[in-house]
């Protein structure tokens, strides 16, 4: 995999992710105290090309090809198929930090596999669920600046995920949205 960046004209996380909130495992990391040093960024990704999900030790790996539930660690499956796709490419410095990868929901009972913890009532939330996402739209506010940051094989590929993008930021933006 590559690393491509789109520069977009878009400078509003909020406004942005309107566009993609109904799309799959829609994310949103929004540094909204914009006067912490810590929260210079905002970061959108959205439709995941693989999932991860785990809930009392069996972990569920789904992508466009196959769904496998198997019991295993749910970190190692994760640091797995992260190496797997190829998804241990350098970050470019000029961009901010998430340029692409894993992101979701570590829950509270996944820290049952990891140490004796007291019985809870049980819950239908998964203990994980984590997307591995080629596709970031990123925000610099301190700079004012935005890309659509994607991971893909070559340039087309990436072009083609850029032309997504766009669209459904004017598809949202004609809806009156």
């Amino acid at each position: 995999m590559q690393l491509f960046a789109f520069p977009l004209e878009s400078r509003d996380p909020v406004e942005a992710f309107a566009c993609c909130h109904d799309q799959p495992y829609s994310l949103f990391l929004d540094s909204a105290d914009r006067a912490h040093p810590a929260a210079r960024y905002s970061f959108i990704a959205y439709h995941p090309f693989e999932t991860v999900e785990a809930k009392d030790g069996t972990v569920t790996v789904t992508n466009r090809d196959q769904q496998l539930s198997f019991r295993a660690d749910p970190f190692t499956v994760l640091k797995d198929r992260l190496a797997g796709w190829g998804m241990s490419v350098a970050p470019r410095a000029d961009l901010p930090p998430f340029q692409g990868g894993a992101a979701g929901f570590f829950g509270y009972d996944l820290a049952r596999g990891l140490e004796k913890l007291p019985a809870l009532p049980t819950s239908s939330a998964p203990d994980m669920a984590v997307g591995l996402y080629d596709q970031v739209a990123a925000f610099d506010h301190a700079e004012n600046k935005a890309w659509l940051i994607v991971l893909a094989a070559d340039r087309e590929a990436a072009e083609i995920k850029h032309a997504h993008f766009l669209r459904l930021l004017q598809n949202k933006y004609a809806d009156g949205a």
